[in-house]
């Protein structure tokens, strides 16, 4: 609303003023006769208009604004000859030639948004554009057009397309254009504007004149047949129309003897009709004009505009006005709130205090220290009789009998009764000079705060306290007094409860002993608000206390006043400016019923001149009797009506992009991100165009986020190396309403994982884990079969190394010694060769023992097998008198240390037993290498056998039987060849496998 609207109407009689304030005057006594007769009908000023400009440094493409459009999802569009922007309030998404492929030109001339909320872009050289679901299509000559110069465009409501070229007009029904202009053979066939009537005909203005498409037909409007050129149609509600030509402005409908105003003289760049039926006309070179009936007003640079030359105007839905200049964009809103300051007569903008008093007047003081009363519409300045004519006025209250009371800066305190003042400073029992706040209470005593204690008033003398008397801290802020008619002080160090005449101890306070309390408001019976400076808002109930701040929504934690508007709500001034919440928001806060409120706030956009309000002197804010607030700021005194209903149009908040390491990808339900580390950057928004600072977000995750994120200025977020799985995103956002609406919106986040990190290959994985278990189980239960088959192969050799040594030697020794015993008595000399023969046998037995278990401890293949039998040929050679040579041929392969050791075993047995049983002079050992056969051969010259298996393991003879099984087990066989009288050779091959076969051994 405008604050024409708000105050009282031009014409009032001054003299009705002075009836209506005569018992003020007389109680005041005229001030002692020196009242200034200074006043400022805040009527008399012409409609107040909040201005804010945008241009290229804030993210426009061009200064210079051609058209502009508005969408029904709340998108502002701007057309300019550097492309289409696109605006949401806070930043602007432009689309030209180098992002947008569909755009060929970037000249755009005019905008028209269709029913189906669609917009279509007229551009000097790139057709028509259509702009649909996030997705632009071009319209030239293929679709019917004579060219792509298109200066107009119309999207009807009955979802035709007109557009108006330089070489004709056109229509699109259907899905081609057509011309409509043919048959009326012009000389000039460009239009430059397109308007449809209430009644669906539509006016095309040109070159040539105004014509009107009605009933099918295209044809010249007859009541302006003598018109030239026609730049701009305007229709008015009550059917007139407004044409800008190359000869000004043209009104059709008017009545001839009205008086001609100065704008018709204007060329006319934009015309416009607002919802109050005001008449916007945008001039080439000399402003804005408003024109309503015969009341006009005018609005130029640089009080409102960047610049004078207005190219088109739009209302949006707020009833914001968006117009467009050659040197940038500018919104006009109607203030939500009011400001009276120098220019309504104020000696200064910088109000200190403020005080509604009893009979609906209000006291202002100003950073001056002068004191002026606001009555009726008026300012007026006062001034204080002698004594206190000199001093610095910085507060005022008015006590139960009448009385007012003035607060000085440290000149002390001054009453006024009937024109006479008193004042009482320190000398006269005032605690101190300089004066904070004021306040009565049902005892009608009169509380004074001062910078250091306070002081009461009863009537008759004063009362001091200080922190003597248990006061908390000297400079005192605030007072009150609560239900139980205890007294509240608040001081820059915590509250303080006066009770029974002196100050007690709270438990509640306790939680406010670091803060400054500069407010103290009574809610209810049983509840305070307090404000405090730095701190946010603090609820005491019940002997709690509960703090609420910007982490739950308030728009400072700074809190100069608090004041109840007596509907449901607490409005709250500060360093930001003026908010307000619904009590029942901040209840639920304070109990943590929930974690965050909705906040309305008041900025530079509503009409403050500055967000700096006023406070830590008290009265730093009142509603007044006629239900209006007031505030106190360092540009005037703000006053407003609280349930004045605001303006405004609620759009959704929206997920506007998503871009995936700086990619953009179509912001649909669900965006699929495939596997990898990756970059994903969100952008949210509402288009707010009026007071985007008042909307606020809060965002998460989920299956990521653990908690929501609040947010106001940055409208996006971005997370780094999703791990893979489903994400939802929501975001939600709050317009700053008391009403506590809120919107929400949403999409899916799908991150693909890397095929090692999907079910099957976690599957698989566990099923190889599984394998490999059991892969491990079986390899040790194989490992211990074999350690087992060692085992008993080892036993086994071992048996037979008993056998081939030991047990063969015992049964020879046994049998020498059962001869001898047997021919003891028949031949003394053979018994004594047969001990004498076990003697040697036992000796022999006993080395072939120590050699066995030589063979068990320590390893005799260093220099491989051939080294092996060479040191077995060397020693048999020596113990037992007997040549035993060895002859190797062939390239030696180096074996395993078992299969070794079974040669070198079986060569030794096969040298004992010729030994033993065939008395050779000499033995000889060949061992022989081939690629696929390693064979060794054992000769010897005694007196031979006749080899039979069979028969020698029945009679107890295992020796050749287990050289074969030797044999056998490492993959080789055995043959004996013997006669009698000619010797024995026994011959061991064993073929050389992959598993046998190693590398030479080196020279």
């Amino acid at each position: 609303m405008h604050l024409a609207n708000r105050t009282r109407p031009p014409g009032i009689d001054a003299r009705i003023c002075v009836i209506r304030a005569l018992p003020l005057w007389l109680a005041l006594g005229s001030f002692g006769g020196a009242a200034m007769a200074a006043g400022v009908t805040a009527a008399t000023q012409p409609p107040v208009y909040v201005s804010r400009i945008w241009r290229t440094q804030e993210g426009l493409p061009e200064n210079r604004i051609r058209a502009i459009a508005q969408t029904p999802d709340g998108y502002l569009w701007l057309g300019t000859s550097s492309g289409l922007a696109r605006f949401d309030g806070v930043r602007f998404v432009v689309y030209a030639r180098f992002n947008t492929p569909s755009m060929t030109d970037d000249n755009v001339r005019a905008l028209s948004v269709a029913p189906d909320g669609s917009l279509w872009a007229a551009t000097d050289g790139g057709g028509l554009l259509h702009y649909w679901n996030g997705h632009f299509r071009t319209f030239g000559p293929r679709e019917g057009l004579a060219n792509e110069f298109v200066g107009a465009v119309l999207a009807d409501r009955h979802g035709d397309v007109w557009a108006g070229t330089n070489r004709g007009l056109f229509r699109r029904h259907g899905e081609k254009f057509e011309r409509v202009d043919e048959a009326l053979h012009l000389s000039n066939i460009a239009f430059f504007s397109l308007r449809e009537s209430p009644d669906g005909r539509i006016f095309a203005g040109g070159p040539a004149g105004l014509f009107c498409f009605e009933n099918g037909v295209l044809h010249f409007y007859s009541q302006v047949r003598d018109l030239d050129v026609v730049y701009q149609v305007g229709l008015a509600r009550d059917g007139s129309l407004w044409l800008g030509t190359n000869h000004g402005l043209r009104i059709i409908g008017e009545n001839a003897g009205d008086p001609k105003p100065a704008y018709l003289k204007n060329m006319i760049g934009a015309i416009l009709e607002d919802h109050e039926g005001n008449m916007w006309l945008g001039t080439e070179g000399n402003g804005l004009y408003r024109v309503h009936g015969d009341q006009e007003a005018v609005f130029r640079a640089p009080a409102n505009l960047p610049d004078n030359s207005i190219l088109s105007i739009l209302e949006d839905r707020d009833h914001s006005i968006w117009v467009g200049t050659a040197d940038g964009l500018v919104r006009m809103s109607a203030p939500e709130v009011n400001v009276l300051n120098s220019r309504n007569g104020l000696a200064s903008d910088n109000v200190v205090t403020i005080y509604c008093g009893q009979r609906a007047n209000l006291w202002l003081t100003t950073i001056t220290g002068q004191i002026f009363q606001y009555a009726n519409g008026r300012i007026i300045a006062r001034e204080l009789p002698p004594p206190a004519d000199t001093l610095r006025i910085r507060g005022a209250f008015e006590d139960h009998t009448g009385a007012f009371w003035f607060g000085t800066d440290n000149q002390g305190v001054v009453r006024l009764v009937k024109g006479k003042a008193t004042r009482f400073t320190v000398a006269d029992g005032l605690r101190n000079n300089g004066i904070e706040a004021f306040f009565e209470d049902r005892d009608r005593n009169l509380w004074i705060g001062t910078t250091s204690g306070l002081s009461r008033w009863d009537g008759s003398h004063l009362q001091k306290y200080y922190l003597e008397e248990g006061l908390s801290y000297g400079w005192v802020r605030s007072i009150a007094e609560d239900n139980n008619g205890d007294m509240l002080v608040g001081t820059d160090r915590g509250l303080n409860r006066f009770h029974g005449g002196r100050f007690v101890t709270d438990p509640a306070f306790a939680e406010l002993s670091r803060d400054r309390i500069w407010s103290i408001h009574r809610e209810a019976p049983d509840t305070l608000w307090i404000g405090t400076r730095g701190g946010g808002l603090v609820r005491v109930r019940n002997g709690k206390a509960a703090r609420i701040t910007t982490h739950e929504g308030l728009l400072s934690n700074s809190i100069f006043q608090v004041v109840g508007d007596g509907a449901g709500s607490l409005w709250m001034s500060g360093p930001l400016g003026l908010s307000a919440a619904s009590i029942g928001d901040l209840n639920a806060a304070a109990e943590g019923r929930t974690d965050s409120i909705a906040v309305l706030a008041y900025g530079t956009g509503d009409g403050l001149e500055s967000t700096q309000i006023n406070g830590g002197v008290q009265p730093s804010g009142c509603m007044s009797s006629d239900g209006e607030l007031w505030f106190p700021s360092v540009k005037g005194a703000v006053h407003f009506k609280p349930n004045h209903p605001r303006t405004g149009y609620r759009f959704p908040v929206r997920v506007e992009s998503v871009l995936v390491d700086g990619k953009s990808v179509p912001a649909t339900r669900e965006v699929t991100i495939g596997p990898g580390r990756h970059r994903v950057e969100i952008e949210f928004t509402t288009c707010s165009l009026r007071a985007p600072e008042r909307v606020f977000f809060r965002y998460k995750l989920e299956n990521f986020d653990a908690r929501w994120t609040d947010v106001t200025t940055r409208r996006a977020t971005s997370y780094d190396n999703l791990p893979p799985g489903q994400y939802r995103f929501r975001v939600i956002s709050r317009d700053g309403s008391t009403d506590a609406g809120s919107t929400e919106a949403g999409i899916s986040i799908v991150v693909r994982p890397e095929f090692y990190q999907t079910a099957w290959f976690y599957g698989l994985a566990l099923l190889m884990a599984g394998a490999g278990v059991a892969g491990v189980f079986l390899y040790q239960e194989r490992q211990a079969h074999q350690r087992y088959n060692l085992r008993l192969a080892e036993r086994t050799r071992i048996a037979r190394e008993m056998h081939d040594t030991v047990v063969q030697g015992c049964v020879g020794v046994s049998t020498l010694i059962e001869a001898a015993v047997g021919s003891a008595r028949s031949d003394q000399d053979l018994m004594l060769e047969c001990l004498d023969n076990a003697r040697i046998h036992l000796r022999l037995t006993l080395d072939e023992a120590r050699q066995a278990l030589t063979d068990l401890r320590h390893d005799s293949f260093e220099k491989g097998l051939a080294g092996a039998l060479s040191e077995l040929a060397n020693t048999v050679s020596g113990e037992k008198g007997t040549p035993v040579t060895l002859q190797v041929s062939g390239p030696e392969a180096r074996f395993a240390e078992s299969i070794n050791r079974t040669l070198l075993l079986v060569t030794r047995e096969a040298i004992r037993n010729a030994l033993m049983h065939a008395t050779p002079t000499a033995v000889a050992v060949r061992l022989l290498f081939t690629r696929s056969m390693v064979t060794l051969e054992v000769q010897d010259n005694g007196c031979g056998f006749e080899p039979a298996s069979a028969c020698l393991a029945a009679e107890g003879h295992f020796g050749i039987l287990g050289m074969r099984e030797r044999m056998e087990q490492i993959g080789g066989s055995l043959e004996v060849t013997s006669a009698l009288g000619v010797g024995t050779i026994v011959v061991a091959r064993l073929p050389l496998g992959d598993a046998l076969a190693a590398r030479p051994i080196a020279a």
